[in-house]
């Protein structure tokens, strides 16, 4: 549940973004009403037709008023998301992908094997790349592709004072290399 105050302060933040701007001869509905649908949406179990049901809208507009607020929270994320200006450091966020090739079946066996080619990335806080492998076989632990990488053989190219990379669990940590905890439970 989100209180009155808040909701009135994200209306203010939205409400003069271009979307929200009519661009025919029949009005839009109000921010408000837009945003009610969207969190509705969001913080909800419900589907877009028991929200339609409840807030008389059709499907389509549904879908609409969830698009214009995601935009406008997109427009002002620059206001409200920025890099620290005092400090230096830099993140990334790493992880792999398989790029699968197909299958080969063996007649008259039971034996199938998937081939599929790992490729690891690393993406600076703009979403570049900034780094990645590509060619170890889909079988090989993340962990070993990345010890093989010019990124973990050079790191002093890429990683400089408070710099960090974001990584999953199959990564191991280190001084720059930050990884979710393994049981989150246990700690």
């Amino acid at each position: 549940r989100m209180e009155r105050q808040q909701f009135n302060k994200l209306v203010q933040v939205l409400q003069n973004d271009t979307v929200f701007q009519n661009k025919g001869n029949k009005p839009q509905a109000p921010v408000e009403f837009q945003l009610v649908i969207f969190l509705r949406r969001l913080g909800s179990k419900d589907d877009i037709l028991s929200i339609c049901s409840r807030f008389g809208i059709c499907e389509g507009t549904v879908i609409l008023y969830i698009n214009h607020v995601m935009k406008a929270i997109r427009n002002k994320k620059l206001e409200f998301v920025q890099w620290p200006k005092n400090k230096s450091c830099y993140c990334s966020c790493r992880d792999s992908f398989y790029f699968k090739l197909g299958t080969c079946t063996r007649s008259n066996s039971i034996f199938y094997k998937k081939y599929a080619i790992n490729c690891q990335g690393i993406v600076d806080f703009k979403g570049i790349f900034i780094n990645y492998i590509i060619g170890w076989p889909g079988s090989v632990h993340d962990a070993r592709v990345y010890a093989n990488s010019d990124f973990f053989l050079n790191t002093a190219k890429y990683i400089e004072g408070d710099d960090y990379v974001l990584g999953d669990s199959a990564y191991p940590i280190s001084s720059f290399l930050i990884t979710p905890f393994k049981n989150p439970f246990n700690h």
